[in-house]
């Protein structure tokens, strides 16, 4: 008795306008053509990126006029340890269908984009709360008979497609299905939409994916080398790794734009004094000499080109945000593309960009009006960016930068900077590991408003109150300011930090006192 044939279960996972259903409508339609029983059904994910949308398709691998009268019977909805092959846009979907244990070694195809589309999770962390895509793969590696796997996001968008058109090209490219490519290039013709684009990045997945060794990754396209430093740097930081260098003369040009090409010079100044200070000193190994250095160069630019209300306007009004958008919603040459933006600035922001005598007064005003229990004063705007009232309007409070130097938070922010420097510099002499974590403090402070408050009464709290209490010869320093910092991004309510600061002995940060407002049933709508 001859051993029975199997239907070809393949699973599509897809995020929201990622096209999963016009792949596996594709997929159906073209194996039906061919003379082969096809069957697909989805699941509905819950949201862009809470959940994908998945599409089960069977095809039965003999011609429908081979069977005679005997008819397949397809199931609606993959089975665990049973399935041929798993295609996905994205790579934390893929690993997590292997978590699930769909994917089966030995048995499962894997066909994936290695980018990424954060959750929300992954977004709302106060430090980097990305999953390393490194240890993704792994997993899927681990759990697959063979896998294919390049940036499908990348090659959409060189191709002006969506994603669901490359996916469908990996999947023949990879010969696991017994369909021409012919037969797929119709059925997308006849679709009727986005023809050319889709059959351009078809073709370009299917190139790729043939001749893709298992090594291929998301940044074969990646500059690696950098041939063309900046002769300030390289004069600057001689003989430190060129990827250190690559990395300062990017903030270099985030600190220029910011302000001006002085502001610049003087992070080239306060980085240059670390790094003489750390050639004297070694760190570990040869190769990881330089890591004070490096974590200096990424924080000190984020510091020295803080988020304000200028700063936001030149980015709102920068002719590479216009280009951007017109690509993104694919706009072409005679379509008028609106843009609207929304600002909402208090006291704080306008304040900030003030002398620091009438800083204090209206920060104090703000600060009485809180602790009344009132409402914060804010400044709704609305601004219609693609006007040429709207867009001169941005432009002259981007072109304000010329006064932020004179502004209170300025100011403030310089003197911080000094203080973080400084403990840099005294910590260097006596424990590296120390300077180190002190260095990698400076990530603690972020964002705006509110989030930026916070990160910065931590990351001072550590550097006056806990630093200087800890003994730099002490080895275990490094790894008590690496446990306050650990502490500081867990949770923005500031109790893990607070737990953490008393775990090693020391006087936690007094919590901000916040009045409790009481509102009318009737008025609550018209206060908020």
């Amino acid at each position: 008795m001859s051993k029975p044939i199997k239907p070809i279960s393949i699973l599509v996972c897809a995020l929201g306008g990622e096209g999963g259903g016009v792949f596996a409508e594709w997929l159906v339609t073209a194996a039906r053509v061919e003379g082969y029983y096809a069957q697909g059904t989805s699941i509905p994910g819950v949201a862009q990126r809470t959940g994908a949308t998945t599409y089960y398709v069977e095809i039965y691998p003999e011609k429908v006029e081979s069977l005679n009268s005997r008819r397949p019977i397809l199931s609606l909805y993959p089975v665990k340890g049973d399935l041929d092959v798993l295609v996905s846009s994205e790579l934390l979907e893929t690993a997590r269908q292997a978590g699930t244990g769909m994917l089966t070694r030995g048995k499962t195809s894997v066909i994936s984009s290695t980018s990424r589309t954060l959750t929300t999770t992954e977004k709302m962390a106060m430090g980097d709360g990305r999953l390393g895509s490194d240890e993704l793969m792994e997993l899927v590696r681990s759990n697959s008979k063979s896998l294919i796997h390049f940036d499908m996001d990348g090659v959409a968008a060189e191709s002006g497609t969506v994603i669901s058109s490359v996916m469908l090209g990996a999947l023949v490219g990879s010969g696991v299905i017994p369909i021409s490519t012919e037969t797929f290039e119709t059925v997308i013709a006849e679709s009727g939409k986005g023809v050319e684009a889709s059959l351009i990045g078809f073709r370009k997945a299917i190139k790729i994916s043939q001749n893709l060794d298992q090594d291929y990754s998301e940044n074969k396209n990646e500059l690696t080398s950098w041939e063309n430093i900046d002769s300030r740097i390289s004069g600057l930081l001689i003989d430190c790794p060129s990827d250190i260098q690559h990395l300062v003369s990017i903030g270099l040009a985030r600190v220029e734009q910011f302000q001006n090409l002085r502001y610049g010079e003087k992070y080239l100044a306060r980085l240059g004094e670390v790094f003489d200070l750390e050639s004297r000193v070694r760190i570990g190994d040869k190769e990881d000499k330089f890591l004070v250095t490096r974590e200096v160069s990424k924080n000190l630019a984020v510091l020295m080109a803080f988020d304000d209300i200028i700063k936001v306007a030149g980015l709102k009004s920068s002719p590479s945000r216009f280009i951007r958008i017109r690509d993104e919603v694919k706009a072409d040459q005679t379509d008028l593309v609106k843009i609207f933006d929304f600002f909402k600035p208090g006291l704080p922001e306008i304040a900030g960009v003030l002398p620091s005598f009438l800083s204090r007064k209206l920060i104090a005003y703000a600060e009485k009006r809180a602790k009344s229990g009132l409402n914060p004063i804010a400044f709704p705007i609305k601004v219609r960016s693609h006007s040429i009232s709207g867009f001169l309007l941005l432009r002259f409070v981007a072109g304000l930068k010329f006064l932020r130097p004179f502004g209170a938070r300025f100011k403030d922010e310089q003197r911080v900077i000094d203080v973080w420097l400084k403990s840099i510099r005294v910590a260097l002499n006596d424990n590296q590991s120390l300077a180190y974590e002190i260095a990698r403090a400076g990530k603690l402070i972020k964002g705006y408003g509110e989030t930026n408050e916070r990160g910065k009464k931590n990351f001072l709290h550590i550097l006056e109150n806990v630093v200087p209490n800890i003994p730099s010869s002490e080895s275990d320093a490094g790894k008590v300011v690496a446990s306050l910092i650990e502490g500081a991004l867990k949770d923005e309510g500031g109790v893990a930090f607070a737990k953490a600061v008393e775990g090693v002995g020391m006087a936690a940060p007094v919590p901000t006192i916040r009045p409790i407002r009481w509102f009318k049933k009737t008025d609550l709508k018209k206060q908020l």
